[in-house]
């Protein structure tokens, strides 16, 4: 059945959450209180060695990239590019490390204590796998340390990357575009990262996008942006397995990946109301079609899922007029 799969393919995106990672504390909270509370859990994580080698035994960036970034066919899963990139004992050839939020933003840049790869970087942010990622070279030198947004006239367009200028801040802007599938992506990466990293020190280039506060760090571009992203494009597989693939090595989580509507409870529609683990499922995306392809993007928490697939099933595809 068709209504069954549906159902099906929603709730089978919950099973491996590790519901025993988050306290009971986060509930009956919302805005910079649960914010806060997730900022303390968060940065209690395993600083991880950055390269291509494995430091006294602890994995190393790309060690963990090919259990993290990998397709299911084996190769890299490169969210720059379309090109397809084999791993290999040490780094990628063709490929670098990408920081999805630019080390430069909080001031950070290599060699902060010598070459080690445990010192190389001043701060843990530098190194935190849940926003690094394998990135075709060209593109991430094209990207540079821009930020996010919609490109109206692009200057690098390799089909998946997209760097030019466009509106942020009122202004004509260099910014970064990702492709639709990995919006959702790099607004959960970002998330993550104002949320784990809230204590930081922004520099200039980072006030594109953030703002040097604990509670909202986001301004009035970013987080309009970061929560539509968050919308459209809702958490994929992908995102889960590479989520539990970073909690297995670095030993904390993306929340925004585990409970998305928790980024309701902080910066979008449910700031008014307390979070709680037994509700926050309440709410189910909403749906929309074209040819093949069924999508489900983003309702209010008030709303029943079973109703939302109901109605949709009825008007839409069986054409039955709703009362």
């Amino acid at each position: 059945m068709i209504f069954t799969a549906i159902c099906g393919s929603i709730f089978s995106l919950l099973a491996d959450m590790p519901r025993d990672y988050y306290p009971n504390s986060l509930e009956g909270k919302n805005g910079a209180e649960l914010k806060t509370e997730l900022h303390n859990l968060l940065k209690n994580h395993t600083r991880l060695p950055y390269g291509s080698r494995d430091y006294n035994r602890i994995a190393c960036t790309w060690t963990v990239f090919k259990k993290s970034d990998v397709r299911p066919n084996g190769k890299v899963w490169d969210m720059y590019s379309n090109n397809s990139y084999s791993f290999s004992s040490g780094a990628t050839k063709g490929m670098n490390i990408e920081h999805s939020v630019p080390k430069s933003w909080w001031g950070d840049a290599a060699n902060y204590n010598g070459t080690n790869a445990l010192t190389r970087f001043k701060y843990d942010g530098s190194y935190d796998l849940h926003h690094l990622t394998p990135s075709d070279a060209d593109a991430n030198m094209a990207k540079s340390n821009y930020p996010l947004g919609v490109v109206d006239s692009p200057s690098f367009d390799n089909g998946v990357t997209k760097v030019g200028t466009g509106q942020a801040n009122g202004r004509a802007t260099n910014l970064f575009e990702p492709a639709d599938e990995y919006k959702g992506d790099f607004a959960r990466m970002y998330l993550y990262f104002v949320t784990c990293y809230q204590d930081y020190s922004w520099k200039s280039s980072a006030l594109s996008m953030f703002a040097q506060n604990s509670y909202p760090t986001l301004n009035a571009y970013g987080q309009p942006l970061l929560l539509k992203w968050h919308r459209q494009d809702p958490v994929s597989q992908k995102e889960i397995d590479r989520n539990n693939a970073v909690y297995s090595f670095q030993g904390n989580r993306n929340p925004f990946i585990d409970y998305p509507n928790m980024v309701e409870y902080i910066w979008g529609d449910s700031t008014n109301y307390e979070f709680s683990f037994s509700g926050q499922s309440t709410s189910a995306p909403s749906i929309s079609i074209s040819n093949d392809k069924i999508e489900f993007g983003y309702i209010g928490t008030e709303t029943s899922t079973f109703h939302v697939i109901f109605d949709y099933l009825k008007t839409r595809i069986f054409n039955i007029e709703k009362p």
